[in-house]
């Protein structure tokens, strides 16, 4: 064996030896909240009593979605579809009640545009209270406008009994490899050398749900329990879906009115989620775009309305993708064809994408493409009513 293949040789192992006690120990801890059908009746069951939040793995987000939509299916008016750069779109910011039961933030975490589509089909045909439908729609992210085929309804659309519903083995072993995943097994395995009560048995996450009492140790006013090993390591941060179905992710901090936040922006490349967008050199998925334009003729013609949000990127990323030489071309085509779209099929679409626009701010944002609530709130202000 010559010099680079014993290199090789070595470095695919010191690899696997480095991958293979994560992979291990991930799959024996986050397959358990994977599989387990009984765990998004279980969370869905304890906020409907509580209206509390509720931490579920991304493995469940759906299931435990759909049940609470169903459970309110007459009651909603206002429906949030897409992914989760639109997570943390509450009630509230169009005049809901936070706790009332009209609104619902029905985002599902890497939610493709396909699937978007496919959701508003169906609450046009099923969801005959739904009076306003808001979307998300991406092209900064990996499942975004430009990837290819026809809108597609999910099986079973919005409202399928979540328990036929099953976790394939590929899903289980991705989930293994996944940062969240990888941070939570590093705090556990952390607590769990210090003797911290939470871990200090790791067979309790799976014997049981961990609690977030909402005695007053969690900031939040809202009770909080967690059916995920995250809420082992953010136990006083309220981590989870609210009653409306937005996400509470304050645990996960802001970014800064700092070079930090400015360094990440500079260094923000087509591996962080654009990729598609250079690979289809900027021209979205015109099926789709059709897709939405339907649904949103139709709505109009029952007298409900569609409005389609370009989310918020971090402050002044779009102008700064638009000026690169290697972005530039693509950008001011998708934005140029998604404008034109809107204009010919009467949309109304709300372009945030240049959110320092709307008064967002570095603060206000968890990555570059996740705004939070503050942002939101600016963003969605001609809503209220």
């Amino acid at each position: 064996m010559n010099r680079d293949a014993r290199y090789t040789v070595t470095v695919l192992l010191l690899t696997a030896a480095v991958l293979a006690p994560i992979v291990v120990l991930n799959y024996v801890v986050g397959v358990y909240v994977l599989t387990n059908e009984q765990l998004p009746p279980l969370a869905h069951e304890w906020q409907t009593q509580t209206r509390g939040t509720v931490s579920v793995s991304p493995g469940a987000e759906l299931r435990f979605k759909r049940l609470a939509l169903r459970d309110r299916l007459a009651s909603i008016d206002t429906l949030v579809l897409g992914s989760s750069t639109l997570t943390t779109v509450q009630a509230v910011m169009i005049g809901h009640a936070a706790g009332g039961d009209r609104f619902y933030n029905f985002t599902v975490s890497n939610n493709g545009s396909r699937l978007i589509a496919g959701d508003a089909d169906f609450v046009v045909d099923e969801m005959p209270s739904v009076r306003l439908v808001i979307v998300g729609l991406d092209w900064a992210t990996a499942q975004g406008i430009f990837v290819e085929g026809e809108a597609r309804r999910r099986e079973g659309g919005l409202t399928r009994d979540p328990e036929s519903e099953q976790v394939s083995v590929w899903e289980q072993l991705s989930d293994t490899l996944t940062w969240p995943r990888t941070v939570q097994l590093y705090g556990l395995l952390k607590g769990w050398l210090r003797g911290e009560p939470e871990v200090r048995d790791l067979r309790n996450l799976r014997d049981a749900p961990a609690y977030c009492p909402g005695d007053g140790t969690c900031p939040s006013a809202d009770s909080c329990r967690d059916f995920d090993t995250s809420g082992m390591l953010r136990r006083h941060a309220c981590l989870g879906f609210r009653w409306d179905g937005s996400v509470n992710i304050s645990a996960y901090g802001h970014f800064a009115r700092d070079e930090n936040a400015k360094k990440l922006m500079d260094t923000y490349s087509a591996a962080d989620g654009y990729g598609p967008m250079m690979a289809a050199r900027g021209i979205p998925n015109r099926l789709v775009l059709d897709s939405l334009a339907r649904s949103a003729r139709r709505l109009r013609q029952q007298h409900r309305e569609m409005i389609v949000v370009l989310p918020p990127m971090l402050p002044h990323l779009a102008e700064e993708l638009a000026r690169r030489p290697s972005t530039a071309e693509y950008v001011t085509r998708v934005r140029t064809e998604l404008a034109q779209w809107a204009e010919r099929e009467g949309m109304h679409v709300i372009d945030a994408n240049a959110s320092e626009a709307f008064g967002c701010g570095f603060e206000d944002f968890f990555d570059n493409i996740h705004a939070g609530p503050a942002c939101f709130e600016k963003v969605l202000a001609s809503l209220r009513r």
